[in-house]
Parts: C-alpha cells; sequence; structure tokens
C-alpha cells in the first residue's frame, strides 16, 4: 500500500507492511459511507490555493463500484484572487478584509448554482515555506491565513447545511500527490517534478482531444460546461498552452478580459495540480478498497495485487523519462 499511497517501494519486514496496510484501511472512504447528493454521481471539487494563483476542477465520479469510468470535468478555472477582489490594494493583512473575500469565494464560486453541490472537497496543503530565509515573508502568511479562513467558511457552511459530510473537507499532501505522479526512478535525481505534471497533463489532454486515445481517457469534459473545448478543433490543433485552451473555453468566465491577455504568463501548474489531486485521491481511495476486499479473503493475493496496482500506475507515467532533467 506504501507504494500506492507515497508512491514509493515499501519499506519494512512482511509483517509490518501488513500492519501499515491494515491501519490504512481503519479510516472508510467517503466514497462508500455516504451516497452521492444528487443520487448519480459523486462531485468533488479539487482546489490548489493561491492569492494570485487559486485554481480548482469541480468533477464528476460515476457511484458504481469499482470507480472504473472515466472522470467528467464539469468545471476547470483559475482566478487571480488578488485582482477580482483588490485585496493586493491593501498592503497591511487586514482578517476582516480576506473574510469576506473567503466567504464572497465560498457562496459565488465554489458553491455557484450551476452546478451540483460538492460531496467531496479536497483543499491542497499549505506549508510555512522560508525559501531559505530565516523569516517567513508577509505572502507566506497571507497564504497560510487564507488557507485557514476557507476552511473556516467551508467548515461552517458544511456544518450548517450538510453536517454528515463534514468530514469530507479534506486537506490533501502536495508532496504525496507529487510522487504519485513521478515516474518510478530515484527522487533524489529529479530537478523539476512541476514540468513533468504539466507534460503528464498535456499529453491527456492531446490524446483525448484529437481522439489519438489508445485506452481509457483518464477524464472527458462535460460538453455543455466546454462547450467551445469540445466542438472548435482548431483550438486543439493549434496546441494552445493549459491556460488559454482550458481558461478561455470554461462557459462561466470569472476573470476581466485584461486578465485573458496574461494567459501566456500564468504559471500553468496550478490548473494541472487541481485536476491530479482529485485523480491521485479517487486512485488511492478505490485502490484501498480493492485490497480491503482482497486482503479479507487471502493475504497473498492481496499483496500481489498490490504490486500488480503499482506496476500498472507507473507503466502509464514512463514516457515522463524522457523528459526527465536531472541534478547536477
Amino acid at each position: 500500500m506504501d507504494k500506492l499511497i507515497k508512491a514509493k517501494a515499501p519499506v519494512g519486514t512482511k509483517p509490518e507492511l501488513i500492519t501499515k496496510i491494515k491501519t490504512s484501511f481503519n479510516q472508510p472512504s467517503p466514497l462508500n459511507i455516504n451516497k452521492p447528493l444528487n443520487g448519480e454521481s459523486f462531485n468533488i471539487l479539487s482546489i490548489d490555493l493561491g492569492l494570485k494563483n487559486f485554481a480548482y476542477t469541480r468533477i464528476q465520479l460515476d457511484k458504481n463500484l469499482p470507480f472504473n469510468k472515466p472522470i467528467i470535468i464539469k468545471e476547470w478555472n483559475k482566478l487571480d484572487i488578488n485582482a477580482i477582489t483588490n485585496i493586493s490594494d491593501y498592503k497591511q493583512f487586514d482578517p476582516k478584509i480576506y473574510s469576506k473575500v473567503c466567504y464572497d469565494l465560498v457562496e459565488n464560486v465554489l458553491f455557484n448554482k450551476e452546478y451540483d453541490r460538492p460531496d467531496i472537497i479536497l483543499i491542497e496543503r499549505q506549508r510555512a515555506r522560508t525559501l531559505g530565509s530565516i523569516e517567513i515573508s508577509e505572502w507566506v502568511l497571507k497564504i497560510n491565513m487564507f488557507e485557514s479562513m476557507l476552511y473556516g467558511v467551508l467548515y461552517s457552511k458544511l456544518m450548517n447545511e450538510t453536517p454528515l459530510l463534514i468530514n469530507n473537507l479534506i486537506s490533501t499532501n502536495p508532496q504525496k500527490m507529487g510522487g504519485y505522479f513521478k515516474p518510478d526512478i530515484d527522487r533524489k535525481l529529479l530537478k523539476d517534478s512541476k514540468t513533468l505534471r504539466i507534460i503528464l497533463v498535456e499529453k491527456w489532454l492531446k490524446d483525448m482531444l484529437n481522439e489519438k486515445i489508445v485506452v481509457q481517457p483518464k477524464f472527458l469534459f462535460d460538453p455543455i460546461q466546454f462547450p467551445q473545448l469540445i466542438n472548435n478543433k482548431k483550438i486543439i490543433n493549434r496546441g494552445k498552452w493549459i491556460n488559454e485552451l482550458i481558461l478561455g473555453s470554461n462557459r462561466i468566465q470569472y476573470n476581466s478580459k485584461d486578465n485573458k491577455k496574461k494567459f501566456d504568463n500564468m504559471k500553468g501548474d496550478d490548473l494541472c495540480d487541481s485536476l491530479l489531486h482529485s485523480l491521485a485521491w479517487i486512485d488511492w481511495e478505490k485502490n484501498k478498497m480493492i485490497l480491503k476486499m482482497e486482503l479479507k479473503l487471502d493475504l497473498e493475493e492481496g499483496l500481489r495485487i498490490n504490486d500488480q496496482l503499482y506496476t500498472i500506475h507507473f507503466a502509464e507515467l514512463e514516457f515522463l523519462k524522457k523528459y526527465i532533467s536531472v541534478k547536477s
């Protein structure tokens, strides 16, 4: 299970590994303890937090086990919170101003009534990064406080409206997700894992939109929500950068026209990560369900299935090795 959760080979004796696997099963999965709110599909909202680059993906997952159908992307967007709220005009951090920003963000964007209410909310965990300095910068304090406020608003909303889903507000580990989507090589050799994640998502997009899929796609787009992306082959054939391709194709636009001109200068990893967090989390929950059932029937068979799942996953990432730039 370590292989599938931490994206590295497990360490320890067989009894120790068995104990680790069994421990990971103690927490029930949100995918099998609650029914979807709409009765048909789980709506999952995955957020890559940021003030300048707030990216999120809204997806639907078919409720039927073993969750093998491709997810449907309902919305895939990125906002410049500083720009659309003007909070960057305030030199000092004002909790009252940021509280209103978080409230408006939750009510008008994350719980936009154009879409089904989310069953599960995944938020990328923020770190108190010093970037080599002896002090923590004001920017880091702002983003960590913004994260806490957003959690507070979401927690309050869930408690008041859907208390049974309170445990479905989940903090996701960026290192764990990043490790899951790295090819199976010595991690110390990797120089730029962000670039690999962008390449991975770009390949999935090109394969799907240009109909070059050999195996089942990782995701599909809702044709109603992304009419331009689905029907306009010119956009696809020009090989546009992910920001322009996705943000320019959203039916609902939050960014101004001036912001659209900046697509080429915006970071691309935020959009990719918001999608990858949801895909990784679904894989982990699905794999835990599979292994839990197998281990109940036969221990050795369960361990064999564990190795098989690991091999299949990293075989899909094998092509990334040719893009790896190693540390000197």
